[in-house]
């Protein structure tokens, strides 16, 4: 059987390992209130249908958070608040497509690994590519929009962006 599961406008906070490994959530649909999602909130919710929505206010997003929620499809943009993404926070999600802010600095190991759906990426110059697997397994991106970030490129030893993104091209 499937669990649905509604958060009540009004809640800011889903704390650490809230709903981890809940497989027959079935759907939840973020308040507009949320502002933290804790380390591993969503881990393993497979069973989780729906698009990502209504995390413009989130100021705190912990790794892990999304991992393994591959009924997750849609638009993901990242608050602007959020300045790093952790380790696996969206793999193996079924996003679709992914706007990543320049006051982003820093991604974290596998944060969108296994990202099959994704199609479009806006992701800035000045983002800091020291993981080589952070998109691994996002052979479906067609498009990917390159602003300017911070206005400072950052020169790597083992190279740029196209590294960094490590798709089969």
């Amino acid at each position: 059987h499937d669990l649905k599961i509604t958060l009540e406008e009004g809640i800011t906070k889903i704390g650490n390992y809230m709903f981890y490994n809940c497989k027959k959530m079935q759907m939840v649909q973020l308040p507009t209130t949320i502002q933290i999602i804790g380390y591993s909130a969503f881990y393993g919710c497979s069973g989780m249908q729906g698009e990502f929505n209504k995390i413009d206010k989130v100021t705190s997003l912990g790794a892990y958070a999304f991992y393994g929620c591959t009924g997750l499809t849609g638009e993901v943009i990242i608050p602007n608040e959020i300045t790093s993404i952790g380790a696996g926070t969206f793999r193996d999600t079924k996003i679709e497509k992914l706007i990543i802010h320049d006051k982003v600095t820093s991604l974290g190991n596998t944060a969108f690994y296994g990202c099959s759906n994704l199609k479009e990426l806006t992701i800035p110059i000045s983002l800091n590519a020291s993981n080589s697997n952070v998109f691994s397994g996002c052979t479906g991106i067609k498009k990917i929009n390159i602003t300017k970030g911070n206005g400072e490129s950052i020169d790597y030893e083992t190279g740029g962006i196209y590294y960094y993104l490590n798709l089969p091209w």
